[in-house]
């Protein structure tokens, strides 16, 4: 009975233990949903944060989009007369910038502050760009470098200090004529008659006057261009009327060195890049400018057999970063207006020496920031030739037409029958053997290289590169 009785206390006193369980329970899945509630929300607010940062950094980016824009468009139309005048003009365009608006999005008002930083060199400059959002911020940098293109038409031309009429040879230091060398034309030089500088045997002569003392013309080269950047063009697949294929632009090579890409017609809409241009095996490659002058940025142009035509209405304006080669018989824009062509040819640190031998021809003007410049054989060039390089060399071959050849760091070495009609500035000059140096009136309206000076003309306005690529601060 005892026992019973025990059991049934036992019994009795465990009643309202499930009520205690079930609370527990509650009570877990409470703490489990708050919990859940609170990631959540943390989730929310994180993905908030994250999306207001990367808003943000198109905020900036849309800053230094519309600026470059509004520069672009502005630089363009400045008239200024002279290079003081232009900059002075960019100035008051920089400080007069106005940010892009944006309108409100999910409660917040993003905003772009713009400004311009002016860099060390001349025309250098930086977009900054602050983009706003809340108390998001990101700040984004791109360079540019604005040019003044000079001043069209009006008294005076572009070109190096005026040279009198009749003056074929402007020399810093010693002139040797032997054999037969010939100068016709007058020379001047700064340095003075006791230097005694200029040496003549019997038979070579001067048909001219020398002007001794000249201190009133520059030797100095024009500032040579930073080099522009733009796209490269697609890989593209030619076919020729048999089904030959060939893949004629590849990894960024123009390539006319296949028989299926002869005469291969390269039309441009706008400018490009390559990291090469290459002809062989007396192929043919055309380029078609269009109704606009256009350019074309190239490391190398390997013409080592091979012709390039250039065709359309306006002018053609090469930048060669690393080298340029020409072998055979090879020729550019042969036979066309040496106007319609400049190239640029890159310095290094081992300069180059461009040579014109053969029957190798360029209807063009070159500027060669360091390279060395020889002609021989039947070598022809026709255009102007500005370089900074130590060594022009003319053996044999000739300049057609009236032009400058202003390098005036170099020595000129003429020999053989080397011709030249127009006008050289150099450092020192020697002439052997039948060799002339012949004075051409040049034409210098359009007179590519050197930057125009003022006059009654109107300024031609400005150009802004993109010196490429946006980076975050």
């Amino acid at each position: 009975m005892n026992s019973f009785s025990s059991s049934l206390f036992h019994l009795k006193n465990e009643r309202g233990s499930s009520l205690v369980l079930v609370l527990l329970v509650i009570v877990m899945f409470t703490i489990l949903g708050v919990s859940l509630m609170g990631l959540g929300l943390n989730n929310v607010k994180m993905s908030a944060s994250e999306r207001n940062d990367q808003a943000t950094y198109y905020i900036a980016e849309a800053g230094i989009v519309e600026a470059m824009s509004e520069i672009e468009a502005k630089v363009e139309q400045i008239k200024a007369k002279t290079e003081g005048e232009f900059f002075a003009e960019v100035e008051k365009i920089f400080a007069d910038i106005k940010p892009p608006t944006f309108e409100k999005s999910l409660g917040s008002q993003p905003e772009a502050v713009v400004s311009i930083k002016k860099g060390t060199d001349k025309g250098d400059y930086s977009l900054v760009s602050e983009g706003i959002i809340d108390s998001k911020k990101r700040i984004l940098e791109k360079g540019i470098k604005v040019e003044w293109k000079g001043v069209i038409g009006g008294g005076e031309t572009g070109g190096p200090p005026n040279f009198p009429e009749n003056l074929v040879a402007l020399i810093k230091r010693n002139i040797n004529l032997s054999g037969s060398g010939t100068i016709n034309g007058d020379v001047a030089t700064p340095s003075s008659k006791e230097d005694n500088l200029i040496k003549q045997t019997p038979e070579a002569k001067i048909n001219g006057k020398i002007t001794y003392d000249a201190k009133d013309y520059s030797f100095e080269l024009p500032p040579f261009p930073e080099f522009p950047m733009y796209p490269t063009p697609a890989n593209k697949e030619i076919i020729n009327s048999s089904g030959n294929r060939y893949t004629v632009i590849n990894n960024g090579r123009l390539l006319i060195d296949n028989y299926v890409s002869n005469k291969y017609l390269l039309e441009m809409s706008d400018n490009l890049s390559f990291k090469e241009i290459k002809l062989a095996s007396n192929y043919t490659l055309t380029i078609d400018t269009g109704d606009s002058d256009k350019q074309i940025v190239v490391d190398q142009l390997n013409n080592y057999q091979g012709h390039i035509n250039i065709v359309g209405n306006g002018k053609l304006t090469v930048y060669i970063k690393e080298s340029i080669s020409l072998g055979g018989s090879s020729t550019i824009n042969k036979g066309k207006s040496f106007n319609q062509l400049n190239i640029y040819l890159q310095g290094a640190r081992n300069p180059q020496t461009i040579t014109f031998s053969g029957d190798q021809k360029i209807f063009g003007s070159v500027y060669a920031e360091n390279a060395n410049i020889n002609f021989s054989g039947s070598g022809g060039f026709q255009g102007h030739i500005l370089t900074g390089g130590k060594k022009v060399k003319i053996d044999g071959g000739s300049s057609g037409n009236p032009a400058y050849i202003f390098a005036p760091n170099a020595d000129f070495t003429f020999t053989g029958s080397g011709l030249v009609k127009g006008t050289i500035v150099g450092n020192s000059l020697y002439a052997d053997g039948g060799t002339s140096i012949s004075y051409e009136k040049i034409n210098t309206s359009n007179l590519p290289f050197f930057p125009s000076r003022s006059g009654g003309g109107e300024g031609a306005g400005g150009l802004v590169i993109d010196l490429g690529g946006i980076n975050e601060k």
